[in-house]
C-alpha cells in the first residue's frame, strides 16, 4: 500500500526535480512507530504527514503521547481478537489484516493529534471529517476498500463492547456514527474533485502501470515524465469562458493555479476551530478557497475585455484573492459571498503593527506597495463576488469604500499623492499685461 510519505516524496520529486530514497519500510500511516517507548514520542514526530501533525491549540487538553500509545496497543489488541473470531472468516476479500491496522491507527492519530478525541469520545462531526476529508482526499484506497471500511469499523466497536471495554448504548451510538460517516466517504470518494493534487499524481503513475510499491520503478517514471507531468495543465487548458461549463476542466485549473496546492490551510494551526458561533468544516474550507481561486479566473476574464492592456496576469488575481477570501474563511469562519468589512479591514492591516514580522522601516514599504499594488484588484474582487456570489449591493459599496481608503492611507503611508487627476486644480496662468496700455 502507498503510504502518505510516499506521496509527499514523490510530489517533492516532481517539484524540485529531486529524486530522493522512498522508505521501503514505510508500511502504515503514520510514519510515526505507534510501538516505540511513549516517553520518546513528540509531536514533532508527526510533522511529516500534514494530516496527522498535532493540533497545538491551546484550547485544547494537552497532547500526551502515552494516551495515544495506549489507546493504540489497546486497539492492536483489538483487532487480534476481531480476526480470531467466526465473522473475521466473512469478511471482504480487500480486508486484510494489513488494511485493518492502516485504516485504525490513521483514524486513531487524526483523531487524537487533531481533536483529542480517542473512540470513547468520537463525535459523528470527527468521524465525518476525517472519512470524507482525509481518507477520501489522501488514502490511496480503492472503491471496494472504502465500501469495507464502515462494517469493518462497526464489528471492530462490537468487540470493544464484548470486551466491556465500552458501555452498549455507547456502542450502539458509535456504531451508528461510523454507519453515518462512512455512508459520505463512500460517495465522496467517487469524486476526483475531492481528491488531493498529490493523490490525482499518484493514481496517474498508478494508471500507467507502475507498480508503487517499487521504489525504483517509481524514481524511473517521475524521472522520465517530470516535464510531461508538469506541463500538463499549463499547456492544454487555457483559460476561456468555456471552462465555467466543464466542471471537470475547472478543477483541474483550480488545481494548478491555487497557490496552496498542498492545502496547509487545512492544517490545525492553519485556522480557527470557531468564531462567533460557527464551527470550521474541512469542506466549507476546500469550498471557500477553491472558490477563491475560481473567481480569480472570472475576474482575469473580465478584465481582459474591459482593459485588455493592462489585464494583470491570472495567476496575480489568484493569489490575491485567495489570500484575502481564504483567511476570511481561516480566521472568520466566513464564506466568500459572507465577507465583511471586519474580516477585510483585519487581513489588510497584516504585517503593519508594533510586533509585526516586518518590522523594518524599508521592510514595511516594500510589503505597503505589494499590498497597495493589491487594492485595484480588491476592487475587481467585490465587484466579482457582487456578480456571481450573491453578495448583496449596500455590503458590496461598504467593502469598496474600504478598499478606497485602505489605499488612500497607503499612499500617504508612503508619501505619495493619492488624489485622482480629474480632481486636482490646475494652476491658473495669469493674463498677460498688454503693453500698449503702459503709460
Amino acid at each position: 500500500m502507498m503510504t502518505t510519505t510516499s506521496m509527499m516524496m514523490i510530489s517533492t520529486m516532481l517539484t524540485f526535480g529531486i529524486t530522493p530514497d522512498l522508505d521501503s519500510d514505510d508500511d502504515f500511516v503514520p510514519s510515526v512507530d505507534l510501538g516505540q517507548d511513549g516517553s520518546s514520542m513528540t509531536e514533532d514526530d508527526f510533522d511529516d504527514d500534514p494530516s496527522t501533525r498535532v493540533n497545538r491549540d491551546p484550547k485544547l487538553p494537552m497532547w500526551q503521547p502515552s494516551r495515544l500509545l495506549r489507546v493504540n496497543l489497546q486497539y492492536s489488541r483489538l483487532m487480534k481478537i476481531y480476526q480470531e473470531r467466526p465473522e473475521w472468516q466473512n469478511r471482504p476479500e480487500v480486508v486484510t489484516a494489513d488494511f485493518m491496522q492502516n485504516v485504525v491507527e490513521t483514524l486513531l492519530v487524526i483523531g487524537y493529534n487533531r481533536y483529542r478525541k480517542l473512540p470513547r469520545s468520537w463525535t459523528k462531526h470527527v468521524l465525518v471529517e476525517i472519512l470524507t476529508g482525509d481518507f477520501v482526499a489522501d488514502r490511496l484506497y480503492s472503491q471496494e476498500e472504502y465500501a469495507a471500511i464502515g462494517p469493518m469499523l462497526t464489528g471492530l466497536i462490537s468487540i470493544v463492547g464484548s470486551e466491556q471495554m465500552m458501555k452498549p448504548n455507547k456502542v450502539a451510538q458509535l456504531q451508528r456514527y461510523i454507519h453515518e460517516a462512512a455512508a459520505k466517504m463512500v460517495e465522496a470518494a467517487k469524486d476526483p474533485n475531492n481528491y488531493s493534487v498529490d493523490k490525482k499524481m499518484i493514481l496517474k503513475i498508478q494508471a500507467a502501470g507502475v507498480d508503487l510499491n517499487d521504489d525504483d520503478s517509481i524514481n524511473n517514471y517521475v524521472t522520465d515524465h517530470k516535464n510531461d507531468i508538469s506541463s500538463e495543465y499549463e499547456n492544454g487548458f487555457p483559460i476561456t469562458a468555456a471552462v465555467f461549463d466543464d466542471p471537470e476542466q475547472l478543477a483541474k485549473l483550480i488545481d494548478f493555479y491555487s497557490p496552496d496546492q498542498a492545502r496547509d490551510y487545512l492544517n490545525p494551526d492553519a485556522h480557527v476551530e470557531t468564531f462567533e458561533g460557527r464551527s470550521w468544516h474541512r469542506k466549507d474550507a476546500i469550498k471557500a478557497h477553491r472558490f477563491a481561486v475560481e473567481l480569480g479566473f472570472r475576474a482575469y476574464l473580465d478584465q481582459q475585455q474591459k482593459h485588455p492592456e493592462n489585464t494583470a496576469r491570472v495567476s496575480d488575481y489568484v493569489e490575491s484573492f485567495e489570500f484575502y477570501l481564504g483567511r476570511a474563511y481561516d480566521c472568520n469562519l466566513l464564506q466568500p459571498e459572507e465577507l465583511t468589512t471586519e474580516a477585510l479591514e483585519e487581513t489588510m492591516s497584516l504585517e503593519y503593527g508594533p510586533g509585526s514580522v516586518v518590522d523594518g522601516a524599508e521592510q514595511q514599504r516594500v510589503v505597503q506597495r505589494i499590498k497597495l499594488d493589491d487594492m485595484d484588484k480588491l476592487i475587481v474582487m467585490v465587484d466579482m463576488l457582487e456578480m456571481y456570489a450573491t453578495l448583496p449591493k449596500q455590503r458590496a459599496q461598504a467593502l469598496r469604500q474600504v478598499v478606497r481608503d485602505e489605499k488612500l492611507r497607503l499612499h500617504k503611508r508612503l508619501g505619495m499623492d493619492a488624489t485622482p487627476a480629474f480632481r486636482k486644480k490646475k494652476k491658473r496662468k495669469r493674463p498677460k499685461k498688454n503693453r500698449r496700455n503702459k503709460r
